[in-house]
């Protein structure tokens, strides 16, 4: 640091500093203090020393030392060199408010050893939340399951700061801290990653779902933080959830927690609550009242196991393959693909309307279908892949999407009258087709991932939901037809008096040229075929 900062930016830093130190510090001043740490340079390093000093002249004034004995201890270990005239705010022998500093400091402590006592677990060895002033991410975004971003939108392996709020309107998010801390977010959430800026084993619920999980040694400590409580991780797995009403669930999965009331008694604060595992708390959102319960019969306790035992994987360890996306629909308004030139025709009377991913095509299974330009699909060695809703059981196949000509040629996927799913490769006329089924059926009325792959190698494969369901050796290529179709039998051919007609839903139709893995289909099921491009450059970690 070169030049002093102005003495008002001093002070103003050193304000914040003291507010996030007691927790007092309003959300948007939170997300003030971080934007100017991150700001400057100067600033980052001036707000390092803050932190030190203000931390230590608590723990000075708490222990009883004399301002002399503070101030010398304080300058001998101080963790920046900064010029004399930086430091105006903390110089107790020529600042006018010198007497004002010592009895702000004595007030600190007395503040300092009623907060520790009223927010802190009680052993020292799980402080894990003790504010730091390292700088850079504490956490990493490393899984999600279609997620819908407000404002801040994360992107998979993007490092997230102390400080940073995520809203996610729906969907599932997984954070891992640098800690170890393993945080899984169920939208509707409100959550900042560290309660506070610089502090860096812990997060701020203000309404949403959350289930944590803190297994290495360095976790320990991990703290989740509401409007009226701290929930303090002593080795565990846990869920919270914070009701728009106010109401706090606490549920404990496996190990042990310490649940700490804001609320005091008599003008003294609450004392702990130790949960263990299969234990479960209620706090009222009104009057901090917090009642035991069994969580074998309790809503959230279930909904908490299914998060976690569903949460998404790390999906920054995918490998990914050579596979290229070459068409891709996502019919977010329009017919159009979003990669290539193979802009589908609406035939009927085809209408986008909300969907699994944005919008989506929706067909009454009456004359509505749409015809691509250019046939997408190689030979030998690709994928076709959509989300799916029928709105009614048919009579006939009902056709998802690909090409036909009779049985001589083409590949495609489609519904079987009993729903289930099937997918056909037709090398040629004097040869046999190739057919793989699923004995899982879709449902009426909910949405359902369906993929297809070819390959010289392994053949045919039929994925539902992500997971494989059918799979025929013989299977490894067709002869292209060149009239790939979504909605409708391609050729067209009456099959009991129908064209195959889709009545339904079909959103984020895709083509790859290349077979995907298991592990892709499963990125591509939960993050949409769109983000195939960017995923692709994501390396093993």
């Amino acid at each position: 640091m070169n030049d002093p900062l102005p003495q008002k930016l001093q002070e103003e830093i050193f304000r914040l500093v003291e507010g996030s130190l007691h927790d007092e510090l309003t959300q948007e001043e939170s997300e003030q203090l971080s934007r100017l740490v991150a700001s400057n340079p100067d600033i980052n390093q001036f707000y390092r020393a803050c932190l030190w000093d203000a931390t230590n002249i608590r723990t000075w004034a708490g222990g009883g030392l004399q301002p002399q004995e503070a101030l010398s201890d304080s300058e001998a270990v101080h963790p920046v060199s900064l010029p004399r005239a930086a430091w105006s705010v903390f110089d107790w022998h020529s600042h006018p408010l010198r007497l004002a500093y010592f009895a702000a400091a004595v007030l600190l402590g007395v503040c300092g050893g009623y907060w520790g006592t009223r927010f802190s677990p009680r052993s020292d060895a799980y402080r894990g939340d003790v504010v730091s002033a390292t700088p850079g991410p504490i956490a990493r975004l490393v899984g999600v399951d279609l997620p819908d971003w407000e404002g801040f939108s994360p992107q998979i392996d993007t490092g997230i700061n102390a400080g940073q709020k995520l809203v996610l309107k729906s969907g599932v998010a997984e954070l891992r801290y640098n800690s170890g801390a393993e945080v899984v977010l169920q939208g509707p959430v409100e959550f900042w990653v560290g309660s506070q800026p610089g502090s860096i084993n812990s997060g701020y619920l203000k309404v949403g779902k959350l289930v944590a999980r803190c297994e290495t040694p360095e976790s320990k400590g991990f703290t989740i933080r509401t409007e009226k409580s701290r929930v303090v991780d002593l080795g565990t797995r846990f869920g919270v959830e914070v009701q728009p009403s106010g109401e706090l669930n606490v549920v404990v999965l496996t190990g042990v927690v310490e649940l700490l009331s804001s609320e005091s008694i008599e003008g003294r604060p609450a004392d702990p609550i130790r949960l263990t595992g299969n234990q479960a708390a209620t706090m009222d959102g009104e009057v901090g009242v917090i009642s035991l319960h069994d969580p074998d019969n309790q809503s959230h306790a279930l909904s908490m196991r299914r998060l976690w035992q569903s949460r998404p994987r790390d999906q920054t360890s995918v490998s990914l393959s050579a596979a290229e996306l070459v068409a891709h629909w996502p019919f977010d308004g329009n017919a159009k693909d979003s990669v290539g030139g193979r802009h589908g025709k609406v035939n009927g009377d085809v209408a986008f309307v909300p969907g699994r991913l944005g919008q989506a095509a929706a067909f009454d299974g009456d004359g509505d279908f749409i015809v691509m330009g250019a046939d997408p699909l190689p030979r030998t060695d690709f994928t076709v892949a959509a989300w799916v809703l029928m709105d009614e059981m048919s009579t006939t196949e009902a056709y998802i999407a690909g090409s036909q000509m009779s049985s001589e040629a083409g590949a495609f996927l489609r519904v079987e009258p009993n729903l289930t799913l099937m997918a056909k490769v037709l090398p040629n006329e004097n040869m046999i087709i190739e057919a793989a089924s699923s004995a899982r059926k879709c449902v009426v009325g909910q949405w359902t991932h369906v993929a297809m792959t070819v390959s010289s190698v392994n053949g045919l494969k039929l994925y539902f939901n992500g997971g494989l369901v059918g799979s025929g050796d013989a299977g490894k290529s067709h002869v292209v037809a060149g009239n790939f179709t979504i909605a409708r039998r391609p050729d067209p051919v009456l099959v009991g008096g129908s064209y195959c007609y889709w009545s339904g839903k079909i959103d984020d139709v895709a083509v790859w040229d290349g077979a995907l893995t298991a592990g892709e289909l499963e990125l591509v099921m939960r993050l949409g075929a769109g983000r195939f491009n960017e995923l692709s450059a994501t390396k093993m970690k």
